[in-house]
């Protein structure tokens, strides 16, 4: 049984809502095979601009302190800066040390100002501040050593222990050596 365009046409004629039916099926359903895909990427689209428009309204919101923010940050530069050492002023970053002994009643038994360390290989440019490593011996009993620790770390300068030994002599007073990092300018 072949079908001809003549018998298509009659039987369209004799059941025209069934083939209308069948077309807007066939329609509809091409529609949504090819668009099937379309809500997926929409909705990662619209995530996508959410954040972005997140992160702009922070920006928004957080830009109306900048200004006061980048002065409160140049104060903070500057006394960083003032309390900083230089590095070649020898006998001027030890009074710093001698001041501290005469505060916490310790007694300076020896302080060396160490080379500084090379820069690391791959670092960035040069930078405005460097370490001044110093090494020292201190004698006083318990109170007075963690007198002293504690106005150096709370001194001028920014500090940095980085190695520290305890010990007990047989006179009583306890000696501590320090290996201490100090802020400096680069010279």
């Amino acid at each position: 049984m072949s079908l001809d365009a003549k018998d298509i046409a009659a039987a369209l004629k004799r059941r025209p809502l069934l083939f209308t039916c069948g077309a807007l099926c066939l329609a509809l359903g091409l529609s949504l095979y090819f668009r099937s895909g379309v809500p997926a990427e929409l909705e990662t689209r619209l995530a996508e601009r959410e954040k972005e428009m997140k992160r702009l309204s922070n920006n928004v919101k957080f830009s109306a302190q900048l200004e006061s923010q980048l002065q409160a940050l140049r104060r903070a530069n500057e006394v960083v800066a003032t309390g900083a050492l230089r590095p070649a002023e020898l006998a001027r970053n030890q009074q710093l040390f001698y001041r501290l002994e005469a505060e916490s009643g310790v007694k300076l038994v020896d302080i060396r100002q160490l080379a500084p360390p090379p820069p690391a290989k791959g670092a960035p440019a040069p930078v405005a501040y460097v370490s001044v490593p110093f090494s020292l011996t201190i004698r006083g009993d318990y109170e007075q050593i963690v007198e002293f620790l504690y106005r150096l770390d709370h001194g001028p300068a920014l500090s940095r222990v980085t190695s520290a030994s305890i010990a007990r002599p047989e006179d009583g007073a306890q000696s501590l050596s320090l290996t201490v990092d100090l802020l400096g300018l680069r010279p």
